[in-house]
């Protein structure tokens, strides 16, 4: 059979290897002197600083938000930038950088839309068990809107700029800076984040009590 002299590979679903900054990297398509691989940084993870000796490399991001630290070897300039979804940026030889995941981006958005968010599938679970309490806060609710039957019929609040979308989703929304629903428990922003813990210390510790008569 002839060889032909160019390739065509889809991305696969498990990672090849892991790179020496620790993120997981899926080899695709390559010719003689180049190659380009598709990379995953895992929510909130922080990458391995690294130094490039011989080779350089262009970015383009697909999806999420994080940060890019670059350094030049050579003359020492340096910066931070935001990176996200349709960003891309250039990695020339002896350029030392490290980068970070931000969380909440990555854990709420999913490159296939037919699929639930990771942060979304983490929820389903916790709600099928009723002793696990659960606690959102401010644009929080934002990861229920994929399933919103989770909330469906059950007291809680938000942001104010979440007022609609929780309405939408059948939920009860109460006026009140946090809102205790027997395993739920919802805050309105992060500035009543003290109140939203100790809610959720003082729930915890009732099970705890209760468990022990």
């Amino acid at each position: 059979m002839t060889q032909l002299p160019w390739a065509t590979r889809a991305r696969p679903d498990a990672y090849d290897t892991l790179s020496p900054d620790t993120s997981e990297v899926r080899i695709l398509a390559d010719v003689r002197h180049a190659s380009m691989v598709h990379c995953t940084l895992r929510p909130g993870a922080v990458s391995a600083a690294v130094r490039h000796r011989t080779v350089e490399e262009l970015w383009y991001f697909l999806a999420g938000t994080g940060e890019l630290w670059r350094r030049s070897h050579g003359t020492g300039a340096e910066e931070v930038v935001r990176v996200a979804a349709g960003v891309s940026i250039s990695l020339p030889i002896g350029t030392e950088f490290q980068f970070r995941a931000i969380v909440s981006d990555r854990l709420r958005y999913t490159d296939d839309v037919s699929k639930l968010p990771p942060a979304t599938e983490f929820l389903k679970r916790a709600f099928a068990m009723p002793e696990v309490i659960k606690g959102i806060i401010c644009h929080g609710m934002w990861l229920v809107a994929p399933t919103p039957e989770l909330v469906r019929g059950r007291r809680v609040t938000c942001h104010n700029n979440l007022h609609g979308d929780v309405i939408n989703m059948g939920a009860i929304y109460t006026d009140e800076d946090v809102v205790i629903d027997g395993d739920l428990i919802t805050a309105r922003t992060g500035g009543h984040c003290h109140q939203f813990a100790r809610a959720i210390i003082d729930q915890i510790t009732a099970k705890s009590d209760g468990a022990k008569r």
